[in-house]
């Protein structure tokens, strides 16, 4: 096992994390307020796709990515199988924190090597390499994909046939205050605990030095304790999923009102551009968690969006709680309200 070092000290791990199971994937963002794409796990023979509201990165803006481990010796992901994970068939929700541009340390050697290492004043060498970051808040609670040096290129379409490009060049890291140098320094190791028989348990965490989990501060710490633990998906037989949604639909429970879930209209004249956005991707994010997806078209802003939502659909469309955890999905999306999506489909 190869390790990674982080001087951060302390960090409170609430995030389902895939790194340890990503084979590849690619992200898209090819229309404004869409992101969206697949992500295939070892283990598991069809990929799971993922739509979500919002924008990545600005170094993902209108790109189209596609990513893969590569043969590289430094991971500090072990190849795991994700067959025992209790996934859906798709992620749900708004998007985190996503690029293709974070910077990760690796060592070239496992946690035990390193440890022992350290200990005698011979630390082994350590590299900064380029991480694919994909963070999100949906069905799943808080989803974090970080893949450390991976091969990774842009894909464009050129008369109808897709031509790879590579990545910008990263910049170069900033050298470490307590080591001028570049070279390796006393950081710490996250979460590793000695058991009584000094054997080591080894939590990775994944955080790259000086770099903060949602450095945007998009959502609440409060946000992320409510959607931390998440009840896992039925497993169901395709006949079992449907006789059971057919249940709901025959059953005399209409649900309960959107607005039961998002709570009250809020005073959008004391909210500036980015905190409606961070409230409605809040709002996206609690909804993805009862199998509520909700979609925005190219021409609606994010004060649109919140609008259409608390304004329109709250208080008009009803939940139902039976469908959490399920592999059925209700979708709402701004084109239905869109003035200049209708032009469009009249005149195709």
């Amino acid at each position: 096992m190869i390790g990674k070092i982080s001087n951060v000290s302390e960090y409170s791990d609430m995030a389902l994390r895939l790194g340890d199971y990503i084979e590849g994937g690619e992200l898209l963002n090819l229309e404004t307020n869409t992101t969206h794409g697949w992500l295939k796990l070892r283990g598991i023979a069809k990929p799971l796709g993922f739509e979500l509201l919002g924008n990545p990165g600005k170094d993902l803006v209108g790109r189209h990515l596609r990513f893969e481990c590569s043969a590289s010796p430094l991971k500090c992901e072990e190849r795991l199988d994700a067959r025992n994970l209790q996934l859906p068939d798709r992620f749900i929700g708004a998007t985190g924190t996503m690029t293709a541009n974070h910077q990760t340390r690796l060592f070239d050697c496992s946690v035990e090597e390193f440890l022992r290492l350290c200990k005698r004043g011979t630390p082994p060498p350590t590299f900064w390499k380029r991480c694919v970051y994909l963070e999100w808040f949906g069905n799943c609670g808080r989803v974090l994909l970080e893949l450390p040096d991976p091969r990774a290129y842009f894909v464009e379409v050129l008369e109808g046939k897709e031509i790879p490009f590579p990545l910008e060049p990263l910049p170069e890291p900033p050298l470490d205050q307590n080591d001028p140098t570049g070279e390796s320094s006393p950081l710490e190791i996250l979460e590793i605990s000695t058991q009584d028989d000094d054997t080591l348990t080894i939590n990775k965490t994944n955080i790259s030095p000086d770099e903060e989990e949602d450095p945007y501060a998009l959502f609440s710490d409060d946000f992320k304790k409510l959607i931390q633990t998440q009840e896992p998906v039925k497993t169901n037989t395709p006949d079992q999923a449907i006789n059971y949604i057919t249940s709901i639909l025959d059953s005399s429970e209409e649900g309960a009102p959107l607005r039961s879930l998002i709570g009250p209209t809020p005073d959008w004249t004391q909210l500036d551009e980015k905190q409606v956005e961070n409230h409605l991707k809040q709002t996206v994010a609690l909804l993805a968690l009862h199998n509520i997806a909700f979609h925005m078209c190219p021409h609606f802003t994010y004060a649109d969006a919140a609008r259409y939502l608390f304004e329109v659909l709250a208080d008009q469309e009803l939940a139902n709680s039976q469908l959490k955890g399920t592999l059925w999905y209700v979708h709402y999306h701004t084109a239905e309200h869109c003035e200049t999506c209708a032009k469009t489909y009249q005149t195709d």
